[in-house]
């Protein structure tokens, strides 16, 4: 038996006969099967013939994905990506704003997983976990398409939703037991969008 052959992103290109921007967009909506070591992402060849062929399973973060958007009311089709689960983690935290000492949104390391977690003067509220996985795929995500903040590792969000409309300052701080992100949301003052 011969040992598992890997690609790189760029002979993962070749082999898919695609553009590097369509991988990128394939890669963060999780419909090709790749690993992410540091900031590189590999492939194996195998997965990604099974893939081309029609014969790979879903992708377990496009599962994952699903699955939290459904918790959160949302469509969790298959189509729904890491732009998806964002807002609508931001917009639970934009509803629970107005509840009194509502402090933002937490994703914290918790073990092999990332709690996600709306922190309030009354107490945290345990939303659920995601795969270490998904949030670095969420946190890389986020930080290549909004716009940045102050510091290196902030941004900001803004986001509308019919009449509604919020700004989230979202800041990752590098920890010992891993990155952990907090969302500061609010509605944003006239002429900030």
């Amino acid at each position: 038996m011969q040992p598992a052959e890997f690609l790189d992103f760029d002979d993962a290109v070749k082999f898919l006969r695609t553009t590097p921007s369509t991988l990128y967009k394939w890669l963060q909506n999780g419909k090709v099967p790749a690993h992410k070591l540091g900031r590189q992402w590999r492939f194996s060849r195998d997965a990604l013939e099974r893939h081309v062929a029609g014969d790979a399973a879903p992708s377990p973060r496009t599962d994952e994905v699903a699955q939290i958007l459904a918790r959160l009311g949302e469509d969790g089709n298959a189509r729904a990506g890491l732009a998806d689960l964002a807002k609508a983690l931001l917009w639970r935290g934009f509803e629970k704003r107005g509840q009194p000492g509502f402090h933002g949104l937490i994703l914290q390391p918790a073990g092999d997983n990332y709690a996600v977690i709306y922190r309030s003067a009354a107490g945290d509220e345990f939303f659920s976990p995601l795969s270490a996985a998904l949030f670095h795929a969420l946190d890389d995500d986020i930080r290549k398409s909004h716009q940045p903040g102050r510091e290196e590792n902030s941004r900001r969000i803004y986001l509308s939703r019919g009449d509604d409309t919020l700004q989230a300052r979202y800041q990752r701080i590098d920890t010992v037991a891993g990155p952990v992100v907090t969302c500061q949301i609010f509605a944003p003052m006239r002429g900030q969008h």
